[in-house]
C-alpha cells in the first residue's frame, strides 16, 4: 500500500511541476513576442 501511495504521490509532484513548467514557458514566449523588434518593411 506504502508503494502505491509512494508512486502516486510522485505522479502528483511531476503532473505539479510539468504543469508549472508549461505555465512559466507560454509567459516567456509572450514576453518573447511583446519585446520582439519590429522589421522595418
Amino acid at each position: 500500500m506504502k508503494k502505491i501511495l509512494l508512486v502516486l504521490a510522485a505522479a502528483v509532484a511531476g503532473a505539479v511541476i510539468k504543469k508549472k513548467m508549461d505555465a512559466a514557458n507560454n509567459e516567456q514566449a509572450l514576453w518573447h513576442e511583446a519585446t520582439d523588434p519590429v522589421a522595418k518593411s
